[in-house]
């Protein structure tokens, strides 16, 4: 069986679990594969730019400075037993997503997971770089052994941001039936889980259906309004001498634009927008 570990870079315990498999795989005097996957920690969060996690800590989470000292000392002291040095106080508070798609980067490209990850780890947790930041970013992917080009298609796209959420997900998934499992109600929770499937297969096929109506109509009313002017043309020229004078193409350039702006807000209408996933309704699960 091929085992599955979830962590976030953010997580210092995770770094610990990381270096503890990686040194039970090493006595087993061979090599296991294992599925790498990413669980954020704030799937939500968009990070404190310019802040610490101690100075959130204090001034979001109801941390007193005792409580950080007890905290920061006991994360600390246990990761050096894993040959870790954590600095708590100047961990960046960052949202982690931008340093997952990179970590999946590097795996599409064939890095070392393993090696991957210990970098990132390090590089928040021990040298408290903001992987926050993409220049700091490109530098990590040079450090994989990837080419700083590498990551610059990543950030003017969604590549591995759907991946990233749906490993999260399944995790919270997975989380909520073994709670419920051990609690004996996991039918409950397996119907909520299928009404939730069906209610969001629903929604994407109206939002679907929604982008094909406003498309439609978008087109209908150009070739209308086109098929109208054109027979106008046809039927009676004098119809364009009115347009020759300054007021009437002053007339018809308004025409144009509050045309234009209905075109352009209608296209905008039939864009196809992801509905939210499941975590993100906020189903009562």
């Amino acid at each position: 069986m091929t085992p599955t570990v979830w962590a976030d870079v953010r997580c210092p315990w995770c770094w610990m679990g990381h270096r503890s498999l990686a040194a039970a795989l090493e006595r087993r005097d061979r090599r296991e594969p294992v599925v790498r996957a990413s669980y954020l920690l704030d799937p939500h969060g968009e990070g404190h730019p310019g802040r610490t996690v101690r100075e959130v800590a204090l001034a979001s989470w109801g941390m007193d400075e005792d409580g950080w000292r007890a905290m920061r000392d006991r994360v600390e002291t246990a990761g050096r037993a894993f040959g870790l040095r954590i600095r708590m106080d100047g961990v960046p508070a960052i949202d982690s997503r931008p340093a997952h798609r990179l970590l999946k980067l590097a795996h599409a490209r064939g890095v070392d997971p393993e090696h991957a990850w210990d970098l990132a780890f390090s590089a928040l947790l021990e040298h408290n770089r903001d992987l926050g930041d993409p220049e700091v970013l490109r530098d990590l992917a040079v450090e994989m052994g990837l080419t700083a080009e590498d990551t610059d298609p990543l950030w003017s796209s969604t590549h591995f941001a759907a991946e990233v959420d749906d490993e999260t997900a399944d995790l919270v998934v997975l989380a909520l039936i073994a709670a419920h499992r051990r609690a004996g109600d996991l039918a409950a929770l397996l119907d909520r889980l299928a009404r939730t499937a069906r209610a969001e297969a629903a929604m994407r096929t109206r939002i679907l259906a929604s982008r094909a109506r406003v498309r439609a109509s978008a087109r209908l009313i150009s070739g209308t309004a086109i098929t109208i002017t054109a027979v106008l043309i046809l039927l009676s020229p004098e119809f364009l001498t009115f347009y020759d004078t300054v007021i009437g193409q002053a007339a018809l350039a308004v025409v144009f634009a509050v045309f234009a702006h209905a075109l352009v807000w209608l296209a905008r209408m039939g864009r196809y927008a992801r509905p939210a996933r499941l975590i993100e309704l906020g189903e009562p699960i």
